[in-house]
């Protein structure tokens, strides 16, 4: 696990007090490094001690050592003659010198290695009770707690259905208690004993039942001797009572603070791979020894817990009445529970971390740190709009799983997209030192002795700033049609695309720049700058943006909004369609730009759809639309130019191009055959025959107005063909002639007349061709 090196300095370790330690040693601090104890190695080496392993003083003091000191091979080079003196006159008999100097490991909260962290889970939408949620008179409080209701399931199995299928109407019936009786209002301060994923036991995966929630993973170092120690005596629920509740008044037994509890500056600087942070920590301290003479006896009266506090575990009272800590902690008068059978529990436990983690003299003066532990968690949540004013505390023991080296706690009485701020502290317990010189003299040397003391700071370890908001959809699917008779509209029809991807997030609002940043901090939602975009059920709307000039890329479209499309099927319930198709208005014959964004149903945003070009194209009461998919940067600086002839078809009706037989010579007045004459075909069965005459075509543009002729002659061109002897009853067939258009230079109108189709007439005999297929 990474790890970063936090190095707590109290007063008496950086400024020693003490003249003949500074002689031999000090804490040594420079700007931009981390401190270091500098060691004066060729002194040290003259000096010989003598230790007395921890001893009893007595039963009001724990356990001490003693260390004799010989002094006299120490030589002041400046005068060897009165080394020994002058170094006894630097010694003050009968003060006290503290030292808590210590080094631990605190958890990092960035790089590979993420293990201190925040995940903000939404798990699926559940309308009604999101309703209720976000209604201003719900309170935070009042939100089902899956502590709460797991504490509540070991002893009313009824219960265990809220935790697995928790809903709007055990909401409603959270706040309706809360104003009949205030129940709600002991959840601002909960007290886990033990570890909580083992106060939620076989419930822990009941927190997906939750529609949404908060998990925070807080790591812990290796060691967690003391934490176990003190849990073990089943004192741990009031000493974590003692800790929370700081001021520790209560009018039945007029008992005043904690005489254990002081203000204490601390110099902590913090070391990562590429600085190191100092700074002043002023915090709450308790020191243990003190708490179990001074403290612990006051409070085997009964005393209830504050309104506004409660106790979690996995323990049931029914099991064992008095024997839980909880029970022990939370004494409500009805009943007396002693504590005196595990007062000397706890001084053993005391008794064995002191002898366990104590310094000798030798290792204090030598620059050996103070061993520390985490002991217990605190989790304080607020508004992050309100920071100072906090709505929540949890307090938990360092109990975690040893395998992850991760604790992991779950909050879920949260609201939706309500941003929050958690501060996560750890209570330090440091087996630091308290020593005197009590004798100095020729005969024994320098006597010092030394009380360790396991004091408890507070500390910061990480903050996170976050709210729960619903993933995204992906983007719709689109379709673009034309209406029948209609020139200027089109159909646009949208239905829910369901899928998944993970794509860079765009936000065209500030909103959704709020949103898409919460999610990039979800490592289970993305990946490399990318937001996984998701939709398993229907979408609630569409997004229709709208340009009408090609853009560069998608934030162009910002402030572009064309239109919102609903789907809902019936405003006035909770039904809503997967689809929704509209007639939208578009001027013909110009190009536009759309994208399109599905919405969940809190206006959360798909990703972009691909950008469409789309012309409506309309001419003479014919209208349809034009669309194609457009590439940013690859809009070409070229006129576009489209083929004529799928605009404009000039060619003859057929009866203008049938051969007039009459006309033509072939058939005299009675309809008999005569003998043809190449040179006098004339095509065209009307009055008005069409071939041999000039037209001029004028085109007159709607948008600009500019006009264009074109000037057209029909011709007819005689080709003479080789006849090959034809087989019995051959009827030979007039030469094929074609009309002749003559084209303006520089525009091509037609490419052929195209195709003349007739109905078959039984008196026609067709031909075979020469390669044997019948045709004409």
């Amino acid at each position: 696990m990474s790890t970063k090196k936090l190095t707590l300095l109290d007063d008496g370790s950086l400024n020693s007090k003490d003249e003949f330690r500074n002689l031999f040693g000090f804490w040594k601090t420079e700007a931009g490094a981390s401190p270091v104890y500098a060691r004066y190695v060729n002194r040290l080496s003259d000096l010989k001690f003598t230790d007395a392993l921890f001893f009893d003083y007595g039963e009001e003091s724990f356990y001490k050592s003693e260390a004799t000191i010989d002094v006299s091979s120490y030589v002041d080079l400046s005068d060897p003659s009165q080394a020994a003196e002058t170094l006894r006159s630097k010694i003050k008999v009968g003060t006290l010198y503290e030292d808590f100097a210590t080094e631990i490991q605190v958890p990092v909260t960035t790089g590979e290695d993420l293990q201190a962290k925040a995940k903000y889970e939404y798990n699926y939408y559940d309308k009604r009770y999101e309703e209720e949620l976000m209604e201003t008179d719900t309170d935070i409080v009042e939100i089902l707690s899956i502590y709460g209701l797991a504490s509540e399931a070991n002893q009313n199995g009824t219960v265990a259905d809220w935790l697995s299928s928790p809903t709007v109407d055990s909401l409603v019936y959270n706040k309706e208690q809360n104003e009949e009786y205030g129940t709600s209002e002991k959840y601002k301060k909960q007290m886990v004993i033990g570890d909580p994923a083992l106060t939620i036991g076989t419930w822990e995966e009941d927190k997906n039942n939750f529609p949404m929630f908060v998990e925070l993973h807080v790591p812990y170092n290796a060691d967690r001797d003391i934490a176990n120690e003190i849990q073990d005596t089943q004192l741990a629920a009031i000493l974590m009572r003692d800790i929370v509740d700081n001021d520790n008044v209560s009018n039945e037994t007029n008992m005043g603070p904690l005489e254990s509890r002081e203000q204490v500056a601390l110099s902590a600087y913090l070391q990562t791979d590429n600085f190191v942070e100092s700074y002043s920590l002023s915090t709450d301290s308790i020191d243990l020894l003190d708490y179990w003479s001074l403290d612990l006896g006051a409070w085997e009266f009964p005393r209830p817990l504050p309104s506004n506090a409660m106790f979690i575990s996995n323990a049931s009272h029914a099991e064992f009445l008095g024997g839980t800590q909880e029970a022990l902690a939370d004494q409500d008068g009805d009943y007396t529970v002693s504590i005196a059978p595990f007062v000397d529990v706890l001084r053993g436990a005391l008794d064995g971390l002191v002898q366990k983690y104590g310094r000798t003299y030798e290792e204090i003066i030598s620059g050996k740190p103070a061993h520390s532990q985490f002991l217990m968690f605190k989790i304080k949540k607020s508004l992050a709009a309100s920071p100072s004013a906090t709505v929540q505390e949890f307090y938990f023991y360092n109990a975690g799983d040893e395998t992850s080296g991760v604790q992991a706690f779950i909050d879920t009485q949260v609201k939706y997209d309500e941003e929050y701020l958690y501060d996560i502290s750890a209570y330090c317990a440091v087996v630091g030192s308290i020593y005197e010189y009590s004798e100095v003299s020729e005969e024994r040397g320098v006597v010092a002795t030394v009380r360790p003391s396991i004091r408890l700071y507070e500390i910061p370890l990480f903050s996170s700033i976050g709210r729960i908001v619903m993933p995204p959809p992906y983007y719709p699917q689109s379709h673009i049609e034309q209406i029948k008779g209609v020139t200027k509209a089109m159909l646009f029809s949208f239905d829910t695309q369901v899928g998944e991807t993970y794509a860079v997030p765009l936000s065209l609002t500030d909103k959704e720049l709020e949103s898409n940043t919460q999610l990039l901090s979800d490592e289970m939602r993305s990946i490399d700058g990318e937001i996984l975009y998701r939709s398993t059920a229907a979408m609630s709307g569409v997004q229709v943006y709208r340009m009408p000039t090609p853009p560069s890329d998608y934030e162009d479209f910002k402030g572009n909004l064309f239109r919102t499309l609903s789907t809902d099927a019936d405003l006035a319930s909770d039904l809503t369609a997967g689809s929704v198709a509209k007639i939208l208005k578009q001027p013909p014959n110009e190009k536009f730009y759309y994208m399109f964004r599905a919405l969940g149903p809190h206006g959360e945003t798909s990703n972009p759809s691909p950008v469409y070009q789309v012309e409506l194209y309309s001419d003479g009461g014919v209208a349809y639309p034009i669309t194609r998919l457009y590439e940013f940067g690859l809009e070409s600086s070229k006129t576009p130019t489209k083929s004529m002839k799928s605009l404009l078809r000039i060619t003859p009706a057929i009866a203008q191009a049938m051969i007039n037989e009459q006309a033509s010579g072939l058939l005299d007045e009675n309809g008999n055959a005569l003998a043809p004459s190449l040179g006098d075909i004339v095509l065209g069965l009307e009055d008005k025959i069409l071939f041999g005459k000039k037209f001029k075509i004028r085109i007159t543009s709607k948008k600009t107005g500019k006009k264009m002729d074109l000037n057209i002659t029909f011709t007819t061109d005689v080709v003479k063909t080789i006849v090959s002897p034809a087989p019995t009853q051959y009827v030979p067939q007039p030469d094929v002639i074609k009309p002749d258009i003559t084209e303006p230079s520089g525009f091509k109108i037609l490419d052929q007349l195209g195709v003349l189709e007739t109905e078959p007439d039984p008196d026609v005999i067709t031909p075979g061709g020469g390669d044997g297929v019948d045709g004409y």
